[in-house]
C-alpha cells in the first residue's frame, strides 16, 4: 500500500507538470516580480510554510492523504514549466511500523521500475526536516508522455513522525531546476510541523 501510494505521488506530480506544460493557456501569466513570502497553515494536519505571494495554492484530500501545491505563475514564456512544490501529510496504517528509510526505500524500488530512465543523483538518509530525521533523493527522470519527451529533475525530502508520512517534493524540467532552486529550498527550510 505505502508502495502503490509512493508512486502514485511520483506519478501525479509528473503528469501535473505535463499537463499544464500543455495548457498553458489555462494558467495566470502575471508575474509579481517580488520575492514576498506568505504564510500558509493548515492547524488541522498540523503544518506551516512560506511560499511566494505570487504563486497559486491547491489543496487536495484524498483518503488518508492531504497535499497542498504551491506553483508559479508562467513568466509570459507558453513554454516554461511552471514552479511547483508539493507538501502532503499522510496518516500511515496504525498496525504499520514504518521507518522512513524503509518508506523510501519502497518509493525508490517502484520509482526504478515505472518511470522512464530513473537515475539517482543523490540520496541521503541523513537529511533532516524541521529537525527530525528524513531521507532526501533528488532523481531524473524522462516524461511518460510521448508528445513531450522532456527530462524532468526532481527532489523529494520524506520522514516518518507520529504514524504521518511528511513529504516535500519539487519537479522541474531538468534544464531550469536549478534556476527556481533558491525560492524552493527557502520554501523547504520555512516547513515546520505543528501540533
Amino acid at each position: 500500500m505505502i508502495r502503490t501510494f509512493a508512486v502514485f505521488s511520483i506519478l501525479l506530480l509528473a503528469s501535473v507538470q505535463i499537463a499544464l506544460a500543455q495548457n498553458p493557456g489555462q494558467q495566470k501569466s502575471a508575474v509579481n516580480s517580488n520575492n514576498n513570502f506568505i504564510t500558509y497553515e493548515n492547524p488541522t494536519y498540523g503544518i506551516i510554510i512560506r511560499y511566494p505571494g505570487d504563486w497559486q495554492k491547491t489543496e487536495h484530500l484524498n483518503a488518508n492523504r492531504f497535499w497542498v501545491d504551491f506553483m508559479s505563475p508562467f513568466k509570459n514564456n507558453p513554454n516554461a514549466f511552471p514552479v511547483t512544490l508539493s507538501l502532503s501529510v499522510e496518516g500511515l496504517n496504525h498496525t504499520i511500523t514504518t521507518t522512513t528509510n524503509e518508506y523510501v526505500n519502497g518509493i525508490l524500488n517502484n520509482a526504478k521500475q515505472s518511470l522512464p530512465d530513473f537515475q539517482i543523483i543523490e540520496s541521503n538518509p541523513d537529511a533532516n526536516m524541521t529537525g527530525i530525521p528524513a531521507y532526501k533523493i533528488v532523481y531524473s527522470f524522462l516524461s511518460q508522455d510521448p508528445a513531450a519527451q522532456v527530462h524532468f529533475q526532481s527532489m523529494n525530502i520524506w520522514s516518518v513522525k507520529d504514524k504521518k508520512v511528511y513529504a516535500i517534493s519539487y519537479t522541474q524540467a531538468k534544464s531550469l531546476y536549478a534556476a527556481y532552486l533558491p525560492t524552493v529550498q527557502k520554501m523547504i527550510d520555512s516547513f515546520e510541523i505543528i501540533k
